[in-house]
């Protein structure tokens, strides 16, 4: 009916991109672009494709045109600092995840990997104990204190100011959901509950 409509092409986008068909969502993504050059989304939406595919570089023109569209994109904050935090630009990355959750207050993902970079980095490299833990708090909170990466974020955040008995509780929690969902990271959390034991 309309070849041209670019919110379609963004949902065909997402939808191979969930089935892993990357050239095909590149395609949609890219035609988007074209046919709304002036809409924000569609460039994080082929950044996001572009950086699944380690092609960063593109990706971060990507994120950095839906800024130059809209400096309140949230996303296009994120993403960035998930691509500074890859190659370990830390002081950027804690930059664009503060951005990220000034627009973003409400997605605990953004807020947690904030929370989590200033709970476990060394002062030097950004990290902040003290901003980190309301951090944790709220991404634990909108996650109703059920997702285990959200509470060992939370866990973290308290071993970091010290407060290694709610640390030991919480990382547990976080160990108890996450043997539930089969969690890929679920020795490093029973590793790092260890840790707390010992006061570090």
């Amino acid at each position: 009916i309309d070849a041209d409509h670019w919110p379609t092409h963004v949902q065909l986008g997402a939808l191979h991109r969930a089935r892993g068909q990357y050239d095909a969502s590149l395609h949609h993504y890219r035609r988007s672009v074209t046919l709304a050059p002036r809409q924000p989304d569609p460039h994080v939406d082929l950044g996001v494709t572009l950086a699944i595919l380690g092609r960063l570089d593109e990706a971060a023109v990507h994120f950095n045109n839906a800024l130059a569209l809209n400096p309140k994109a949230g996303h296009a904050w994120f993403n960035l600092g998930l691509i500074h935090e890859q190659r370990g630009h830390w002081s950027e990355a804690i930059r664009h995840y503060r951005e990220a959750a000034t627009w973003l207050p409400d997605d605990w993902q953004v807020v947690n990997k904030l929370a989590w970079l200033l709970a476990t980095l060394p002062p030097e490299a950004g990290g902040n104990p003290a901003d980190a833990l309301p951090l944790a708090e709220r991404a634990a909170e909108l996650t109703s204190y059920r997702d285990p990466v959200a509470l060992d974020t939370l866990a973290a955040a308290y071993a970091a100011n010290g407060r290694f008995d709610e640390a030991i509780a919480t990382g547990v929690q976080a160990v108890t959901y996450a043997r539930q969902v089969r969690d890929p990271d679920l020795a490093a959390m029973e590793q790092r509950v260890e840790l707390y034991r010992t006061g570090n």
